[in-house]
């Protein structure tokens, strides 16, 4: 679409996978759909460790499982965030969740285009 655009990931409660780099089956997933990730080798982030405020949307995926989290999180209280209801890993099979997340990227940048035309 030519619309200039970024975006970035990052987690809400990365505990235990700060010593990991992107989970295998997802990157598996992103390389299928022709998505070379910018920071493939690095290790896992945690939202407080970015700074939002250069951000012009923040998206979750599942509400259902994230919106404890935002809500817990003194540093996200004032911040609009979406919710995209895509359930990923462990219970959804990135088989299935990435493709759907892609789609919604998709949509999402159709959108942005259309009102800036």
């Amino acid at each position: 679409m030519g619309l200039a655009s970024a975006a970035y990931s990052a987690g809400l409660m990365v505990g235990r996978y700060t010593h990991r780099t992107i989970y295998y089956p997802a990157l598996d997933q992103l390389k299928k759909l022709n998505i070379i990730p910018k920071r493939e080798n690095e290790l896992s982030i945690h939202i407080d460790d970015i700074k939002l405020s250069q951000y012009d949307k923040i998206i979750c995926m599942d509400e259902e499982e994230h919106k404890p989290m935002i809500e817990a999180n003194s540093n996200l209280s004032n911040l609009k965030i979406e919710y995209w209801d895509i359930v990923d890993e462990p219970k959804v099979s990135s088989h299935i969740s990435l493709p759907k997340c892609y789609l919604e990227v998709e949509k999402l940048i159709s959108n942005i285009a259309s009102e800036l035309m």
